[in-house]
C-alpha cells in the first residue's frame, strides 16, 4: 500500500496534431471575446504565433498581442503586459511561447487579480487566491519547462537581482494546447535541449521521493 497522496490537475488539456483548431471553440466556452496573445518575436518569426491568430480570425474573434516578452520574465514586463491588457480591455491571456513566457503570463494573472499591490508582495507560496478571474490559456512552443500544468511562475527582480517564485492553485492554466505544430519550426539544438530537459523531469518524478501512482504511470 502506498503512502498518502493527493493529485489536482483542473486544466484542460487539448492534445494532437490540429488541436489549435479547436481553440476558437473552447474561447466561446469561456465566452471570450477579446484575448491578448502574450508572445515573442522569435514565435512570431516562426510563424507558432501566426497558427493562433489565424484561427482566432477564421472564428471572428478579436484580439490584440503583445510580443516583447524576454528570455527571463520579468517584473518590469509582466507589468507593461498588465498595463497594455487594461488599455486593450482584453479578457483572456493566450501565452503563446516557452517558460518564460508562460511566466509572464502567469504574473499578468496575479496583477490582474491584484491591481493595487506590488508583484513584490504577493512572492511565495500563501498569499494568493487559488482561483483566479481572467482565463488563462497556453501553447507550450517547447516541451522542457512544463509550465503549462505547474501552479508555479518564476519572475526575476531585476532590481534586486533575484528571482521571485509565485506559487498558487490559482496559477494553473485554465486551457493547455498541446500541438505538434508549435514545436516543428524549433531549431534542432533548442528541441534536442528541450527534450533532454522533459526526459529528467520525467526520471525525476519516476524515481524521486514524493512520486505516487500517478508520476509513475
Amino acid at each position: 500500500m502506498r503512502e498518502y497522496f493527493e493529485f489536482y490537475l483542473p486544466t484542460k488539456i487539448l492534445a494532437g496534431f490540429s488541436a489549435l483548431d479547436n481553440l476558437g471553440f473552447e474561447l466561446n466556452i469561456l465566452n471570450i471575446k477579446k484575448p491578448l496573445i502574450v508572445s515573442d518575436h522569435v514565435i512570431e518569426k516562426v510563424g507558432v504565433s501566426g497558427i493562433v491568430k489565424n484561427v482566432l480570425e477564421q472564428n471572428g474573434i478579436c484580439f490584440s498581442e503583445f510580443l516583447d516578452v524576454p528570455l527571463e520574465s520579468s517584473l518590469e514586463t509582466v507589468e507593461e503586459i498588465a498595463e497594455f491588457f487594461n488599455k486593450e480591455k482584453c479578457d483572456c491571456l493566450i501565452a503563446v511561447g516557452g517558460g518564460s513566457v508562460i511566466d509572464s503570463a502567469k504574473g499578468v494573472r496575479i496583477l490582474l487579480e491584484y491591481p493595487n499591490k506590488k508583484m513584490i508582495e504577493l512572492s511565495g507560496a500563501d498569499n494568493l487566491n487559488t482561483k483566479f478571474t481572467t482565463p488563462l490559456v497556453v501553447v507550450p512552443t517547447t516541451s522542457g519547462t512544463g509550465s503549462e500544468a505547474t501552479l508555479v511562475a518564476v519572475i526575476k527582480d531585476t532590481q534586486n537581482h533575484v528571482k521571485l517564485p509565485f506559487l498558487s492553485y490559482g496559477m494553473l492554466p485554465d486551457l493547455a494546447i498541446l500541438d505538434p505544430r508549435s514545436t516543428i519550426s524549433l531549431p534542432a539544438k533548442m528541441t534536442a535541449a528541450t527534450a533532454m530537459d522533459a526526459l529528467v523531469h520525467a526520471i525525476e518524478a519516476y524515481i524521486g521521493t514524493q512520486k505516487n501512482p500517478v508520476s509513475d504511470s
